[in-house]
This record gives C-alpha cells, structure tokens and sequence, in this order.
C-alpha cells in the first residue's frame, strides 16, 4: 500500500505546542500497539489524542487522527467502525474547506475501500484525491494515486481502465521534475495488457519495466517482471525468448536458494528445451531433474522425468536406452497405479520397437496398450493409443486390422471432441483403403 504523506502542520498556530506533542506522542504509541495485534488498546490512545486536537481547536489535526482512527480500526478487522470515523473526518475537513485534509482523507479511505472489496466506492473516493492534487500540481501524489487506480481497476477485472490510470502515470511522471520510479506501473501496465490478451503491448510494457529492475539490481522485482514475460513469450509461441527468460528464472531461483521454484522453473526450462528440439541440453537438464526427484521426490515427477528422458534418448536414436527407461518407467506407473501413464508407456515401447524392427514386439505392446486404455475408458488415450495400433498393423501388411483401429480412433477422437484430431484419422483409414491391394 502506498502511505500518503499526512497533513501539513501550521507550527506558527501552535503545532509543537505541549499538548500536541502529547498528541503526537499518544499516536505513536497507538500505531505501536496496532503493530503488536492490540487494536483495541491502539484506538483507546488515538481517541486521547483526538480529544487532545478537539480540546485545542485544531479541526484539520483531528481529521487527520480520525484518519488513522480508521485506517487502524480497518485493518483490524473492524471496518465498520473504521468507516464510521472516516465519515467523521471527512466531515471536518469539508467544515474546514481544506482541500489537502480531503484528498488525504479521501485517499486513505479509498484503499480501504478497495481492500474491502469495494473496489467502486475506493475508486470514487481515489478519483476525488487525484482532483485535488492535480489542482495542486502535485505530480508526485497524482501518480501515486493513479498508480493506485490502476490495481483498484484491475482488483475489479476492468483491464481497460486499468491500462488508462497506468498509462496517465507513466506520462505524469515522464513530467516530474523529481525522477519517480515507475516499476510497478510498469509492470501493473504489462499484467493488465497481458490478461487483456494483448500479449505484444504488454511485453512493450514489460522490458522498460525489467530494465528498471535490473539498474536497481533487485531480483525479487526481476524475478517478477520474467514471470510476466514468460506469459506473454509463451502465448505469442517465442519459444527462443521464453528459453531466455526462463534460464535466466532458474538462475534467480538458485541464487536465492528457493529450491522449490528452482525446481518448477527447470521443468519449464525442460519444456522449452523439447519445443526447440535441443535434445542435447534438455538431457541434461532431465538427468539433473530425475537425479533429484529420485533423492527428494515428490515419486510423481520421478516418472515424469523418466518418460522424458525416454523421449530424447529415442529422438536422438539411442533405442537400447529408451527401451531401458521405458520399461522401468512402466514398473513405476503399474507400482504407482497409474492407470493412465501405464497404456501410454506401453504405446512407446510398441513405437520403440516399430522403429528398432521388431514388429511383433511392437504388435504386442501397441496392442496391449489398446486394451489398458480401453479399461480406462478415456476417448483421448484411447484415440491415441489406437492410431500407433494401426500404423503397426499397417507396417505388418495388414490393411483391415490397420483400417478397423485408425477408425477406431476417429471415433474415440470425436467422443473426446478433438475434432481436428478426428479428420486426421479418417485420413488415415482413407490412406490405408488406398495402400490396400484390390479384392481378388
């Protein structure tokens, strides 16, 4: 949350006179109290401060503890009574006609609103703020509190005017006489654009924000930026700089010893790897992965990295070595009960075997996996597992048993709804009618 500066204090009426230090000294020891989860205590002294002001006639002084009155009786969970008081300083402050009083009221009561969930009231009063320190030329508070309008849009899933308030702050503060940090906007701008499915503008937004970071030398903030970006690369397929930017998550994960994020961002790194086909590297990402899965788990992700690892030593050719990984992956899944990984390792190995020559191996296992997936009875795997069914039969000369399976699967296929899919296997049965010698 972005604290407002409080009102300015007039010393020439008195301002450092004894009982408003007191005053001052009773708020203190209030937000203290507040700190330490004793609301009640925190309020008990603010309402002598407040007395204090009131007894002093200072009317702008006791709006502003009302303030805090309700900020503290707001975040701790009593908002009502919270709101109660920022009714009763908006009601001096408008007695006092005190233009800066309002917007620091108005401001404060405005986040309240908004982390209550009143996301339209805190809008109204933000906007009514952002008035009068525009009528200030307060470039500084009006880019904070668009800054703020930006989150409360957003809170409120209205992406548009999130991008209008961030938009308007970055321009105000490229007019600041001061620089003003605009990282959050920055990245706020590029979040909103992102979920707006604007995946290009946000990224425009996105790399000023990430150089910032870094000028900085803030990780957490980068670290930040890059997960947004990885977003955005990836709903734009720019696979090269998701690469990037996902190596470059993994080396913040580690430097900051977060293992558990470490560990999510090299599987997204082993992803990547395999979208691009650099086998080579995302081997070695995979041996890392699998070695560490084996000595923390979870178990899961132990069958995961092996069916990957399977996976890159069969597109790279070493079959000896994928038939080794996919036969102790298939113990795992039937040790595990994994009833949907077991048909599709058994339609690898059947692949596997295709390709090494052993057609009857591979007969064997397709048509097992066949079986296990119609157990299942899920359309997709079964689809799946039915098409590398009838490749094999095809590769074996039988045309029938390769028909009777590719329609199968456009079957399964279309009781899954992958309709594209479906067309794909008419067309093979099509291909196979038309490979197939005429009737004697």
């Amino acid at each position: 949350m972005v604290k407002n500066q409080p009102v300015e204090r007039d010393d020439s009426e008195g301002a450092t006179s004894l009982p408003l230090q007191q005053a001052e000294a009773l708020a203190g020891q209030a937000a203290e109290l507040a700190k330490g989860g004793n609301v009640q205590a925190g309020a008990g002294l603010l309402d002598q401060a407040i007395d204090v002001v009131a007894s002093q006639n200072r009317i702008d002084l006791h709006a502003f503890f009302l303030t805090r009155k309700g900020n503290l009786l707001a975040q701790g969970d009593r908002p009502d009574e919270g709101l109660r008081a920022f009714e009763e300083a908006l009601a001096l402050a408008r007695k006092a006609d005190h233009p800066r009083l309002l917007e620091e009221v108005r401001s404060r009561r405005g986040l309240v609103f908004v982390e209550l969930g009143r996301v339209k009231e805190g809008l109204d009063d933000l906007a009514a703020a952002l008035e009068h320190a525009e009528d200030r030329d307060d470039v500084g508070q009006a880019f904070r509190l668009l800054s703020l309008m930006g989150d409360a849009h957003r809170m409120a899933g209205d992406e548009a005017q999130s991008e209008v308030s961030y938009e308007r702050a970055i321009a105000l503060a490229e007019t600041a006489d001061e620089p003003i940090n605009t990282f959050a906007v920055r990245l706020g701008l590029g979040q909103a654009r992102l979920a707006a499915g604007k995946p290009t503008e946000a990224i425009d937004a996105l790399l000023p924000a990430l150089e910032l970071a870094k000028e900085d030398g803030d990780e957490i903030e980068e670290h930040r930026v890059l997960t947004t970006l990885s977003e955005a690369y990836f709903e734009l397929d720019q696979r090269e700089a998701l690469l990037e930017t996902t190596r470059r998550l993994v080396v913040l994960a580690e430097s900051h010893r977060d293992h558990r994020e470490a560990i999510a961002q090299r599987e997204n790194l082993i992803t990547v790897l395999l979208s691009l086909d650099l086998l080579d590297e995302a081997l070695v990402e995979i041996e890392r992965a699998l070695a560490y899965a084996r000595r923390r788990g979870p178990r899961e992700r132990v069958l995961v990295h092996l069916l990957n690892k399977g996976r890159v030593n069969y597109e790279l050719g070493s079959y000896a070595i994928a038939e080794d990984i996919y036969k102790e992956a298939l113990e795992l899944a039937e040790a595990q009960e994994n009833r949907r990984a077991v048909p599709t390792i058994l339609g690898r190995l059947g692949a596997l075997y295709a390709e090494m020559g052993d057609l009857e191996a591979s007969l064997r296992y397709a048509e097992l996996a066949v079986t296990k997936a119609v157990e299942l009875e899920d359309p997709a795997i079964l689809a799946e597992q039915s098409i590398l069914l009838a490749m094999t039969h095809q590769d074996l000369g039988e045309n029938d048993k390769a028909r009777n399976a590719a329609a199968r699967a456009k079957q399964a296929y279309e009781a899954a709804g992958e309709l594209t899919l479906a067309a794909r296997a008419t067309a093979l049965v099509d291909e196979i009618g038309a490979a197939a010698p005429p009737p004697s």
